[in-house]
This record gives C-alpha cells, sequence and structure tokens, in this order.
C-alpha cells in the first residue's frame, strides 16, 4: 500500500504484541484506510457471504462519520451525513451483534449539534490540551507559558494587524476566518501521478509573473462493464474506486491550485476485472461532497 509522507503510517508489527499503544493517528490510519481498502477487497465482492457484507456495510457506518466529523471544514449536510450514518452504525451494533451501548455510543448522537454550532472539531476538540499535558511535565511553568502565549499572540495578530492587500495575505485571513464555515464541494477528482513540475513565467501589465504547472499522468478509469464489478463504489461516501493501473494516453497539464488532495492507493487484480488494477482512497479532509441515503 502506498501513502504519502504526511499520512501517520501503522507500524509494521501491528496486530502483534509487539506493536505497542498506537497513538490516536495510528488508529484513524488503520481503521479509515487499510482496513477499509482491505474489508471491501474481500468482503464488498459477489463472493462475500450475505453476513460478511452485513459486518462491512455496519463497519462503513462507522468509518464515514469518524471521516466527516473529524475533516478541516463544516456544513450543515455534512453534520447531517455524520449523524445518519453514526445512528445508523448503533442500530446495527444492536441488530448484529447483540451489542449492550455505552454512554460514548449515547454521547455521539449529540454531536451533530456541536458541529452545527461550532464547525470543524480541529477548533474545540480536547487534542490541544492533550498535548500541553505532555508540554506541562519536564517544565511546568515557563513551558504552559510560553506556549500558551504563543498561540494567543498569532491569534491576536492575525485578527488585528493590517495585512498587505496581497494574494498570498488574502488567502491566509480567509483560511483563518472560514475555517469554521462550509466550503463549496465540487466532483470526485480523478487520481493520477504527477510527472513533471515546470514554471510559466509571463508578463501582465508591466509585472512579471511566474507560475509553477505541473505534467500528471490520470490514471485509465474502468469501461462500464468493468466499473459495474468495482465493490468499492458501492460505497459512494467513502469517495473511492478502481483504476486501470495504466495511465491514460494523454497527459493533463494543470495549475498547482487544481490539485486536491493526495491519496492511499493499493495495487491488486480484482474478481471480475482481467489485468491489475489500483484503488485510489480520497485523503481529501476539506471538500469532499455528502449526500444522505434515503
Amino acid at each position: 500500500m502506498t501513502l504519502p509522507s504526511w499520512l501517520e503510517k501503522v507500524p509494521s508489527t501491528f496486530g502483534t504484541k509487539g506493536h505497542g499503544k498506537l497513538k490516536a493517528d495510528h488508529w484513524r490510519t488503520v481503521s479509515t484506510v487499510n482496513l477499509v481498502i482491505t474489508l471491501v477487497r474481500w468482503w464488498g465482492t459477489v463472493n462475500a457471504t450475505p453476513e460478511e457484507l452485513e459486518a462491512l456495510k455496519n463497519y462503513i457506518h462507522l468509518v464515514v462519520p469518524a471521516d466527516f466529523a473529524s475533516r478541516r471544514s463544516m456544513s450543515y449536510a455534512r453534520a447531517a451525513a455524520y449523524d445518519f450514518h453514526m445512528e445508523q452504525y448503533l442500530l446495527g451494533l444492536i441488530r448484529i451483534y447483540n451489542h449492550t451501548l455505552v454512554p460514548n455510543h449515547h454521547l455521539s448522537l449529540h454531536l451533530r449539534r456541536l458541529l452545527d454550532a461550532f464547525g470543524p472539531v480541529h477548533g474545540w476538540w480536547m487534542f490541544p490540551f492533550e498535548r500541553y499535558n505532555g508540554l506541562l511535565q519536564p517544565e511546568m511553568s515557563t513551558t504552559f507559558m510560553c506556549y500558551f502565549y504563543i498561540g494567543t499572540a498569532s491569534h491576536w495578530l492575525i485578527s488585528t494587524l493590517q495585512w498587505p492587500a496581497t494574494k498570498e495575505y488574502n488567502d491566509m485571513l480567509w483560511s483563518f476566518e472560514n475555517g469554521m464555515h462550509s466550503v463549496t464541494p465540487f466532483g470526485a477528482p480523478h487520481a493520477g501521478q504527477i510527472s513533471e513540475i515546470f514554471y510559466h513565467l509571463q508578463t501582465e501589465q508591466g509585472h512579471t509573473i511566474i507560475e509553477p504547472f505541473l505534467v500528471v499522468d490520470a490514471y485509465l478509469p474502468l469501461n462500464p462493464s468493468d466499473a459495474s464489478q468495482d465493490p468499492y463504489r458501492k460505497f459512494p461516501e467513502l469517495d473511492m474506486r478502481l483504476y486501470y493501473d495504466r495511465f491514460e494516453e494523454r497527459q493533463h497539464v494543470i495549475r498547482a491550485n487544481d490539485i486536491v488532495t493526495h491519496f492511499a492507493a493499493f495495487k491488486y487484480e480484482p474478481d471480475g476485472i482481467q489485468g491489475m488494477c489500483i484503488v485510489a482512497r480520497n485523503l481529501d479532509r476539506m471538500t469532499t461532497k455528502v449526500s444522505i441515503p434515503i
């Protein structure tokens, strides 16, 4: 499996006694990337038993809200989708496993109100406080005051200073001011691989503008017949799909801001499709479109 360098990778000893205690990011990767790719590949095909397919659907109902709730942006539609899938997951726990719900399950159904009211959880969850706990242990007073003042001073500077009226500063201020608001989603990105980066120089109204461009090899989409055998398309909320493990003949030249996100990739030969394919797991944490099944 190929993962971008910024994604917290699961230890190679995962599943054994020697892997130790996993961090929250490790669990996030293994739950929303590794296991999703593997379980859909095993239990999402026509060869899966009804019990396996039911267990997979219930697991997907957990993955989707965990993914949606931890995005860097929030909208009312995404909060509603979180609530729908979380409720379906809990109902599945009772129906399939006769599981007794615990207080955390109950609390998870109240999170939608907080997502609607406060936006992305990164602005109000407890991980920063946990990080401060680690900082406080070696040098309690000085370390705490140092990091506290750094954070508050940065917030004050961004919100009060008169920043230059340039695109770079405007983009920074927009991100600061709009992080708690929804973004306009667009269609599903197409998986590809950057083969070359070059700079284009032009002059506009006496100003020299240097802009980077990227040459991208796009993976070849499945034909309609093979697409019907793609197990990942049964779960559109995951924003995953198979491509042939080869590139389109024509390369694409795009601007840097046309790059949406990285993706996790895994190559295998699916049942019912001749030849190797690559599954692309979209790792976009901002703009993926959401829908709620009726």
